[in-house]
């Protein structure tokens, strides 16, 4: 799994790909940015299978850079991390698609639960894409 970080604290940024390495050998962090523009750019070159993002950063906030990627045309499963517990935070970010949102400081048991919850849903989703290719399953 391709994964993106984009988080403007340098020691949450690295903490979580050192964490994610930890729980899997096989995620492959494809990028880490300090900011939603450079966030960006990565997404568009790297096309991640899931991204990481904070909220609150230089340049471009987590959100417009989610909304940047999506008009892209790319659809990443989207994690928030965040110290900001604000629901209006939340709500835009579920209508931008985002599928979890963590509160920071983020433990090592959250994190690998989450991470399982997602492998499974991404398999799910690429075995249902299979099927629909082959013509087996209908809409």
């Amino acid at each position: 799994m391709k994964i993106l970080i984009v988080e403007d604290e340098i020691n949450a940024r690295e903490g979580l790909g050192n964490l994610l390495g930890k729980i899997n050998k096989n995620y492959m962090v494809c990028g880490k940015a300090s900011d939603g523009e450079q966030g960006f750019l990565l997404a568009k070159e790297h096309k991640p299978d899931l991204i990481f993002t904070d909220i609150e950063m230089p340049k471009i906030n987590g959100l417009d850079m989610l909304q940047k990627i999506k008009d892209c045309g790319q659809d990443p499963y989207i994690i928030i991390l965040s110290g900001y517990s604000d629901f209006k935070y939340a709500q835009k970010g579920i209508k931008l698609g985002v599928k979890e949102y963590l509160l920071k400081p983020i433990t090592y048991t959250a994190l690998k639960n989450t991470m399982d919850d997602i492998e499974k849903k991404l398999n799910l989703s690429k075995e249902k894409d299979a099927l629909l290719e082959e013509g087996i399953l209908k809409e």
